[in-house]
């Protein structure tokens, strides 16, 4: 379990910037009430600003780096001390930290009129911070184990620069790449978080109903798990829209499917903070079955 105990000394006077999963969760949340219901009043009414950018444009970045990012902001601000035996981040930095992301999505909010230079410049400045205040704890400690969610903050910076990059007519095909890398890149990172804690709450859950589970290792998918996103996300890259595509995002599907079988969520149905867990990772698994079916019978629904 994620531990957030802190000293009462030292605790900031704003019970909100206490603990970082208070600002980025909250933020999470509301972000995607407000995305939805932006994106469902365009359905309705068709109506959207003159020179913003497209609504489908729009609505994927506030999505994957709106919504997604103060997600992983959340997680990692409440993990990361805990990984490293670190006071939590607290008070102003992670009020600033929040300042950026907030701003970041000011400065995209349709109709505003800011120059695309502007907002490239005000929204790119959150995720390269997270990961500046995420990889100096990381490194400080030590934890090459963990470094690869430092690898996943860069990666979804290159992919925000990349969106931008199309807005600024820098690359034609920016915003294109920008989807593919940052969703690919968000369900690995799903796979190697979701692969630790599901499987540890399941066990600690079930023992605190007085049912002993061991759950016996199986290298070959562990190994198999993250190996074919991956994979998925070199295809993804290199052969956008191709059959490839779908291949691998079938032959992903079925490994985490397996993975996922062997964490006894049958068994947690009475434990529903137990067996949201399996559900949450299943979507997983049926994201990419969905992404494996469009290429393959041209059903184009796995993205969304």
């Amino acid at each position: 379990m994620i531990q957030v105990e802190e000293s009462a000394g030292t605790a900031p006077r704003l019970a909100l910037f206490a603990y970082g999963f208070r600002p980025f969760f909250l933020a999470s949340g509301l972000q995607a009430l407000l995305g939805v219901a932006a994106i469902a009043a365009v359905a309705v009414h068709g109506a959207w600003p003159d020179g913003a950018m497209t609504a489908a444009a729009w609505h994927f970045h506030e999505m994957m780096f709106g919504f997604v990012a103060a997600a992983i902001a959340g997680f990692l601000l409440t993990a990361v001390p805990n990984w490293t035996g670190e006071r939590g981040h607290a008070g102003r930095p992670l009020a600033a930290l929040a300042g950026l992301w907030l701003a970041g999505r000011i400065a995209l909010a349709p109709g505003l009129g800011l120059t695309p230079a502007l907002v490239a410049a005000i929204d790119l400045a959150f995720l390269p911070a997270l990961a500046v205040v995420v990889g100096r704890s990381l490194i400080s400690a030590r934890l090459a184990r963990n470094y690869p969610v430092l690898g996943v903050l860069i990666v979804l910076s290159l992919a925000n620069g990349a969106f931008h990059a199309e807005s600024l007519g820098l690359w034609p095909g920016g915003i294109g790449f920008a989807k593919r890398l940052s969703l690919d890149v968000i369900l690995i990172l799903v796979a190697l978080i979701g692969g630790r804690i599901v499987p540890a709450f399941t066990v600690n859950g079930l023992r605190r109903h007085g049912l002993q589970l061991a759950l016996k290792p199986f290298p070959g998918i562990e190994i198999a798990s993250p190996a074919t996103l991956v994979l998925l996300l070199v295809v993804d890259l290199a052969w956008p829209e191709s059959t490839a595509v779908g291949w691998a995002a079938g032959a992903a599907a079925i490994v985490q499917a397996l993975r996922l079988s062997r964490w006894h969520g049958h068994r947690s149905l009475k434990d529903p903070l137990i067996w949201v867990l399996h559900l949450g990772y299943a979507w997983l698994v049926l994201g990419l079955a969905l992404k494996a079916a469009w290429f393959a019978f041209g059903a184009s629904v796995g993205q969304h």
